[in-house]
């Protein structure tokens, strides 16, 4: 008769403890299960990767996933929205900053930024020889109106031309035309605050003198200006073959 032995600790008796799966014999089993199923699908026919596509989209665990033989209903008369094209990126450097323009860019830039100046120029030459073609008898303070409108419509019209790639030689020139007549709006408006209300209207006295001397300064800038555009209608055709 075969007696078993127990073994007793702090009173009570323990049964011998179980040995459990080790972690290889788990996966060989996972192993083996797995290519059971896969002899198995061989042998029967079945295309596990399509029976799993149409169980998932059958569950609704995966949306908008298409099932094999099903295609996407659209109404009649509805054509598919085109997708929308990407935005452009623009072509930065590595530290974010925007890269320069190529040459073609400053040519094209540098080219209409002198154009619409020149007219600006051209205008302004025109529409002050009108004014100084006036009778002698001409209303002082309606010729000295005149002038100042002119330098203000001109500074403005300058401040709304497009700079971006500009030959930095040209566009310098253009804020010197720019200031120039920034500075006529200035000389002009001074000459209507000092100006008599006698019928006789004229710019006496002290600041009639300082005024005179700053319309000659204005002039004689104007002067260099037309210099400067000599130099720079040259440097046009040599360099871009601008006329």
């Amino acid at each position: 008769m075969s007696t078993k032995t127990h073994h007793v600790r702090n009173g009570f008796r323990s049964r011998p403890a179980r040995r459990g799966l080790s972690f290889l014999e788990f996966v060989a089993c996972l192993a083996a299960l797995g290519g059971g199923v896969a002899l198995g699908s061989v042998y029967l026919g079945i295309d596990l990767p399509t029976a799993g596509e149409k169980l998932l989209a059958e569950s609704g665990l995966i949306d908008n996933l298409p099932v094999e033989g099903q295609t996407e209903q659209v109404e009649p008369g509805e054509a598919a929205a085109p997708s929308e094209p990407r935005p452009a990126v623009e072509q930065r450097t590595a530290f974010g900053r925007p890269l320069p323009p190529t040459p073609e860019q400053i040519s094209a830039a540098t080219i209409e930024f002198w154009s619409e100046l020149k007219r600006v120029i051209q205008e302004d030459v025109a529409a002050r020889e009108l004014l100084t073609a006036q009778p002698a008898d001409t209303d002082v303070y309606a010729y000295l109106s005149a002038r100042k409108e002119l330098h203000q419509e001109n500074a403005e019209g300058l401040g709304e031309i497009e700079t971006d790639a500009v030959d930095p030689r040209v566009l310098a020139f253009g804020i010197q035309v720019r200031r120039w007549h920034e500075g006529g709006v200035e000389v002009y408006q001074n000459a209507l605050s000092i100006m008599t209300d006698a019928p006789t209207a004229e710019v006496t006295g002290p600041f009639g003198q300082n005024w005179r001397s700053a319309a000659t300064q204005h002039r004689m800038e104007e002067n260099l200006l037309t210099n400067r555009r000599a130099a720079i209608e040259a440097y046009m055709v040599y360099t871009y073959s601008a006329e």
